[in-house]
């Protein structure tokens, strides 16, 4: 599984007591009580045909448009004072949900790892992008979707510490330069009748303004001792095979004998998911939910610039 949405212990449709909000025969709103959502189809298929995006999680309405092209083409189409689900919706909730939603206990009788404190219900985690890659000991582990970006980023800064360390590096200077987009969304109004159309979904107008700030980390170390006829094992790595740049600077360490060098890490990289997509679907479920009227995003994208200074060399006697 590339992607989980972690659900309540499952319960029999008799126990089980969905916390959304749902109509009554007279059309009077009422409030159940638990919080919990369960995989056993029936009991899906009565909760979610009754319910409307106004009472789902927002989390699980994002995730499941996500991954399906027909609730986000739902979702751009929807007018802003239709919260109903209709029957296409529902089933491919119901599809997200059976294909994705797994109880923590399951997490854990499967075997998956999560960083500290996760699982948790509501949230959706990710499988790491090096899991199904040899020797890199990260097999079925999962990270939060919300954190997914921030974790890779540390990841690949700290083993890039340890490479240029092994190399013999004398001066490490990490330049953190953050990008921020400070993006304000404001409400547009929407007629009964108009469309939302693709390339407008969350119905915001948008105006930006770039904010670069930096940072800087010095290490200085004594140096481990380098030797001209010295190599790297490589094999001890996780992202090196995965990272070029990387492997570029090793070569020129190994046998040009390399005494400075500059390597940039981005935040958005390769293994990035869509964060436009993503600030998009959830501006317009906020839209239809009626829940936000003017917000603020802070998108920031990290750059580490790092600079290294390693000792000549030596020669064997």
């Amino acid at each position: 599984m590339d992607k989980i949405y972690i659900i309540e212990d499952n319960f029999s449709e008799k126990e089980y007591k969905p916390n959304f909000t749902l109509p009554d025969s007279s059309n009077q709103l009422i409030k159940t009580e638990n919080n919990s959502i369960s995989t056993t189809a029936g009991v899906i298929s009565g909760v979610l045909s009754a319910a409307s995006l106004v009472s789902l999680p927002t989390a699980l309405i994002l995730n499941a448009a996500i991954a399906s092209p027909s609730i986000y083409k739902a979702l751009t189409n929807k007018k802003s004072d239709d919260t109903r689900l209709n029957e296409t919706e529902v089933k491919e909730i119901e599809k997200f949900l059976d294909k994705n939603g797994l109880t923590v206990k399951e997490c854990r009788a499967r075997g998956f790892k999560f960083p500290p404190g996760h699982p948790i219900v509501g949230h959706a985690y990710r499988l790491h992008p090096l899991a199904n890659y040899a020797n890199t000991k990260k097999s079925d582990t999962y990270m939060p979707e919300n954190d997914y970006d921030n974790i890779l980023l540390e990841e690949r800064e700290a083993e890039l510490l340890k490479i240029l360390i092994n190399l013999g590096a004398t001066k490490i200077e990490i330049i953190e330069k953050d990008e921020n987009d400070n993006s304000s969304l404001i409400g547009a109004s929407v007629t009964a009748d108009a469309g939302i159309s693709a390339a407008n979904i969350s119905g915001f107008s948008k105006s930006s303004a770039n904010n670069n700030n930096t940072n800087t980390r010095t290490y200085g170390l004594v140096g481990k001792r380098w030797f001209e006829s010295d190599s790297l094992i490589r094999g001890d790595y996780a992202w090196l095979s995965y990272e070029p740049q990387w492997d570029t600077l090793i070569t020129a360490r190994e046998i040009g004998g390399c005494t400075s060098a500059t390597v940039e890490i981005k935040q958005l990289s390769k293994y990035s998911i869509d964060r436009e997509l993503s600030a998009d679907i959830k501006a317009r479920i906020y839209e239809i939910k009626g829940e936000v009227k003017h917000t603020k995003e802070n998108k920031t994208n990290k750059i580490y610039i790092i600079n290294v200074d390693f000792a000549a060399p030596l020669q064997k006697a």
